[in-house]
């Protein structure tokens, strides 16, 4: 009786399942994929990256440290700041095309978080808030806007 009632208890419960499946935020780019990969790249270009195929259409970065950005947050929260905190950046850019033909593409983004709260060992898992996710979509959308705006064309004759 007593096992049973720790496995009751102890076991994740299905939210805490749910939040662990490779969810996405996704965005549709009315760019070509050449256009979105080098900007993406050039917005993570700070960061440590892991993994960059442009054949697949998959970038990765490190871990990034997060713990200062997290407090700063969390500022109101006295009791229970970040003693240590990480996010990644993990992306996937596929190719798709509009009823008009045109080409489009469509970037998944994934924020994954660990962090540490109390000074029991490890890190854990946390689900996003979307906040990051948002913040990375206009962003890119800036950059592109900007890019688009500013590009000097080849004069024509």
């Amino acid at each position: 009786m007593i096992v049973l009632l720790f496995f009751l208890f102890h076991c994740s419960t299905y939210k805490e399942f749910t939040q662990n499946l490779d969810v996405y935020e996704t965005e549709i780019l009315k760019y070509q994929v050449k256009t979105v990969w080098p900007i993406i790249l050039s917005f993570l270009g700070n960061y440590k990256i892991k993994q960059a195929d442009e054949v697949s259409g998959i970038i990765e970065t490190d871990w990034i440290d997060y713990t200062l950005e997290s407090n700063l947050i969390d500022v109101l929260d006295i009791n229970n700041s970040f003693q240590l905190s990480k996010i990644r950046y993990s992306l996937k850019l596929t190719p798709e095309y509009a009823l008009s033909g045109k080409e489009q593409t469509r970037v998944s983004l994934k924020i994954l978080r660990l962090s540490k709260k109390n000074f029991i060992p490890g890190l854990k898992s946390e689900p996003s808030d979307g906040v990051l996710e948002k913040v990375f979509f206009y962003r890119i959308k800036r950059m592109i806007f900007l890019q688009s705006k500013f590009e000097v064309k080849a004069p024509t004759e």
